[in-house]
């Protein structure tokens, strides 16, 4: 083994030691609209035993760069109906891209299990992504929705809080349950003008590649290219 091949075994491992380093950090507070109690909860939830009567809302989310998503969690009244109390059930996940439109459709969201868990002044829904975190860029336009899969003559009806925090969020009633028209809308329409859906996203941002270690993959790049040639 000559020289130039120690060399690039050296370099080799260094770039190893340097691009491939584990992440270890701690989950971070991505957005954070904490709900009001004093502002009025918009209608939220999907009915298996009234599916044209189900509504869906979506906040309108950006991050300023790329993001890997560990949970979500979605904010909600509790006045005394009968959903869960500290237990598991089910939600709908919606992630949009862009503008909304008629294409995005919720009723074909992700069927997840979430956590329904007590809080002071009301119930929180979560779903964790820990062990397949949601990967979203930076800059870009999202609409993203955590609705809970709930029957109404078992459950009644919740509603999820508002933030007055960030843009206003949208609602969506497929059926024409409610006579708003089967695409997405404003909450306005239902007196809640700049209605912002409560909702906290923890997860980590995903680091820009390492300056140092694009430097050293291109030279071992053209080092290779050199060995080959001798």
């Amino acid at each position: 083994m000559n020289l130039q091949d120690n060399v690039y075994r050296f370099m080799t491992l260094l770039f190893c030691i340097t691009f491939w380093q584990p992440r270890v950090e701690a989950d971070q507070v991505l957005i954070d609209r904490l709900p009001n109690p004093d502002a009025l909860p918009l209608h939220d939830q999907e009915y298996p035993d009234f599916p044209e009567c189900s509504i869906y809302v979506v906040a309108n989310v950006v991050f300023d760069v790329n993001v890997e998503i560990s949970s979500i969690t979605t904010y909600f009244t509790n006045i005394g109906q009968n959903w869960p109390h500290n237990e598991l059930g089910s939600a709908v996940l919606n992630v949009f891209e862009g503008a909304l439109n008629s294409n995005h459709d919720p009723t074909q969201g992700a069927t997840l299990a979430v956590f329904f868990a007590d809080v002071s002044n009301g119930i929180t829904v979560t779903a964790s992504f820990e062990n397949n975190p949601l990967k979203l860029s930076g800059n870009t336009q999202y609409w993203i929705g955590l609705t809970p899969i709930l029957g109404f003559n078992e459950h009644g009806s919740e509603f999820h809080f508002d933030s007055l925090l960030g843009p206003t969020s949208m609602l969506r009633d497929p059926g024409n349950c409610f006579d708003l028209g089967s695409e997405w809308v404003d909450p306005a329409v239902w007196g809640l003008p700049g209605y912002s859906a409560a909702m906290t996203i923890t997860g980590n941002v995903i680091p820009e590649p390492n300056s140092f270690a694009l430097s050293l993959f291109v030279l071992m790049v053209i080092c290779n290219g050199k060995r080959k040639k001798s």
